[in-house]
């Protein structure tokens, strides 16, 4: 059976479009392309942890270059710093919005104000919302929204709110023309 080389992991049966180390492909069957290839890559260089990680000249900047193993070259990953975050978390996930794509994900901070105004923490680019519409905050156990007195008003679940709500998971928010999904993660 011939075999074809690799130039970092040798000799490969030609059963293979491209080495099976590199690129994790399987056996030809019929048509002999790349198809089946994920990347020219080899695994270690995909998923190298992230040991002795020089910093960036970017200061706070979450990003920092891989070294290198075996001489290949640097990989740019995304480096966590700072303490995790406990306790409740949430996000609101746009379902539809002006100016603004279905699944973005918006995470929600422990007291923020939502609107379309410059003074808004989180500003909205929604000529239905006000330029202070909405605080959504966090206690303990639970992310509640108070409706600012908005002109178009807060909706949850189809009800417009007159008060401090208690927010649930997967409760619709209606904040001007922009509906939002909460997702919590306790």
């Amino acid at each position: 059976m011939p075999n074809r080389n690799c130039t970092i992991h040798g000799s490969y049966p030609d059963t293979y479009a491209i080495c099976p180390k590199c690129a994790g492909a399987g056996p030809l069957t019929g048509d002999p392309t790349l198809a089946s290839a994920i990347t020219g890559m080899p695994d270690d260089e995909r998923t190298l942890p992230p040991t002795k990680i020089r910093r960036g000249s970017a200061g706070d900047d979450a990003t920092g270059t891989i070294p290198p193993r075996s001489g290949r070259g640097s990989v740019v990953g995304t480096i966590v710093e700072g303490p995790q975050v406990t306790g409740l978390l949430g996000w609101l996930i746009v379902k539809d919005a002006p100016g603004m794509r279905r699944g973005h994900i918006l995470p929600l901070k422990p007291n923020e104000v939502y609107g379309r105004g410059t003074n808004a923490g989180y500003q909205i680019n929604d000529d239905k919302m006000s330029d202070i519409h909405a605080r959504i905050q966090r206690d303990d156990s639970s992310w509640k929204i108070t409706d600012t007195g908005s002109t178009n008003g807060s909706w949850v679940n189809s009800a417009k709110i007159k008060e401090t709500t208690v927010l649930q998971e997967n409760d619709e928010i209606k904040m001007g023309a922009s509906i939002f999904v909460l997702k919590v993660l306790l």
